[in-house]
């Protein structure tokens, strides 16, 4: 499994499990008439195929309608779409009001970057969540780690984020990602 969907799509996949289990556990114990086992283990594995997709398929769906908000605040700006996880990564927000109610384990953030400078987001499918900036001036390197697929900021600024900041990329490289940033910072002047 990749390491920007493994930890989430192994706890959806061991939740699912567990509840097909319990399912049918309780069937079993008190059903009235007899049902043949492979008809229990056919329910069973079209219940946890059922979670699965239904849990891919929504994350799918808050994920772009969070990059549409994202596009909409900042027009013409480029998005770069990123994963923190907390078993991978340092923590880089230090205003702690700023991830209350987002997963300890990891959530998505969304970089718009433009003629000011870098604008990092979480959020849900309804409403974004400002983590914080980075103008330009305050940037010193961005480069990348790990195989490629890390994203590494570092700047001069404490609050409400603090420096690195290391990010997984999603749909391209880390090394492609570096190169929109820094493209973006050699058009200002």
């Amino acid at each position: 499994m990749s390491p920007r969907r493994g930890p989430a799509i192994a706890i959806l996949i061991a939740r699912a499990v567990i509840f097909v289990v319990l399912l049918e556990a309780l069937i079993i114990r008190y059903r009235s008439f007899p049902i043949p086992g492979w008809i229990l283990s056919c329910i069973a594995i079209l219940t946890v195929v059922f979670i699965a997709v239904i849990g891919l398929k929504s994350a799918k769906v808050k994920r772009r309608r969070r990059l549409d908000m994202v596009r909409t605040k900042f027009p013409g700006s480029v998005v770069i779409r990123t994963d923190w996880n907390s078993a991978l990564l340092p923590d880089f927000v230090s205003d702690r009001a700023r991830v209350l109610g987002a997963d300890v384990r990891g959530f998505g953030v969304d970089i718009a970057v433009d003629s000011v400078g870098l604008h990092l987001f979480r959020g849900t499918s309804k409403s974004l969540v400002h983590l914080g900036d980075i103008d330009w001036s305050e940037l010193d390197d961005v480069t990348t780690r790990r195989d490629g697929r890390i994203l590494r900021i570092t700047a001069n600024v404490t609050s409400p984020i603090s420096s690195p900041v290391e990010l997984i990329v999603r749909g391209e490289s880390a090394t492609q990602a570096a190169e929109r940033i820094l493209t973006v910072q050699r058009g200002i002047p």
